[in-house]
């Protein structure tokens, strides 16, 4: 008689995520290879903070734990640039094997902005590039800020057994959505308060995380200065009208190379053919223009250096993820200036091959707990 063995059902840990805005959790269960997300709760400021660490961030925390059932209080955080630098190295084989965690250590200590005495590093190898290029990514925080964390969490009544690397954490979101085609460079673009940061994977492995641009609270504030407008109010239009569709560009990076499916899913949308063009969405296009200029100019850069690295690969997806990410037209918007396809994390959902699903309903799109969601699935 054959006997099946029964699904393992696991609680996973508790992502944490404190951000400039405010702070936001999620608990899933695991079974078999899928994570359903049974619990979610955020906290929001008044207004965003310089440093994501501030005085309010206990309280915060142990006001999300009161929002929703989450079951025990073992937890996962994450740390985000500028408290955490990443940085791509071409080491030696020969260092590598000998004492790869000595060797990364000296490099990061040599490249960090603001060299600490004491820091963490961790490290990952890079798929081979046919190409000269990097062959390591590695991480350095200082040990205060992680401390902070652990601290702000114990506060709240939290038992933080990690303190996770935000860019592989949002990869780990990315990777349940879906099976990523083999010989593919996609990424995660994460759109903050206060800005963007760009993943670039080479098949399931991060090969560059950087800043590529302004975020939502910046574009709020251009976007008051346009139009003479108080800050909420400004808003208040972002978040009800978003921004204009302008015509299609033909110079981004699938343009000339890339298989049809890596295109736009609209190739053909223009403003005023799948929806009206209104006057003040167009008016906040142009108080936006510049920065989203910037940001698609800088993720195309990205891409072609991924490319170029490995010149067998073709591009794929870009997955928009974090608060900034439900801009009305924005997935367009980047799709034709970059010749790729653009999607926002929870067009994903209840598609075949997606292992992420969420009960009940929550405030928030999937996006905005893209972070917490990839902190809490381990492994």
């Amino acid at each position: 008689m054959v006997v099946l063995k029964a699904l393992q059902n696991t609680w996973t840990p508790i992502g944490v995520d404190v951000g400039a805005r405010g702070a936001r959790m999620v608990q899933a269960r695991r079974v078999g290879d899928r994570h359903t997300i049974v619990a979610a709760a955020q906290c929001e400021r008044a207004a965003p903070v310089e440093r994501d660490l501030s005085e309010q961030a206990p309280q915060l925390l142990a006001e999300c734990l009161e929002k929703s059932r989450f079951r025990g209080r073992a937890a996962v955080a994450a740390l985000m640039t500028p408290d955490i630098e990443y940085h791509s190295l071409d080491l030696p084989a020969a260092a590598l094997q000998a004492d790869a965690d000595q060797v990364v250590r000296f490099e990061v200590q040599r490249l960090m902005t603001d060299p600490p005495e004491n820091f963490e590093t961790r490290h990952w190898l890079l798929p081979r590039a046919s190409a000269s290029g990097p062959n390591t990514l590695a991480v350095g925080a200082p040990r205060e800020i992680i401390h902070r964390m652990l601290t702000a969490c114990a506060s709240a009544g939290l038992a933080c057994s990690c303190v996770d690397a935000a860019g592989l954490a949002l990869v780990r979101f990315a990777l349940r959505l879906q099976s990523w085609p083999a010989g593919t460079v996609w990424g995660v673009l994460d759109v903050g308060e206060r800005r963007s940061r760009l993943i670039l994977c080479v098949d399931e492995c991060p090969v560059l995380v950087r800043a590529v641009g302004t975020g939502g609270h910046i574009w709020t504030q251009r976007i008051a200065d346009a139009l003479q407008l108080s800050f909420k109010a400004a808003e208040v239009h972002k978040r009800t009208h978003g921004i204009a569709l302008a015509g299609i560009r033909e110079s981004g990076v699938a343009a000339r190379s890339t298989p049809s499916e890596a295109r736009p899913a609209n190739p053909g949308l223009r403003a005023g053919v799948n929806e009206p063009r209104s006057e003040l969405a167009s008016m906040l296009l142009g108080a936006l223009r510049l920065d989203l200029n910037d940001l698609a100019g800088e993720v195309k850069r990205s891409y072609e250096y991924v490319l170029g690295c490995y010149p067998k690969c073709r591009a794929a997806d870009l997955v928009l993820v974090g608060g900034g990410a439900g801009l009305r037209n924005l997935p367009e918007h980047l799709g034709q200036a970059l010749g790729i396809r653009v999607r926002r994390a929870s067009e994903y959902l209840n598609e075949p091959g997606c292992r992420l699903a969420f009960t009940g309903s929550q405030r928030e799109p999937m996006e905005a707990y893209a972070l917490a969601t990839g902190l809490t699935i381990r492994g």
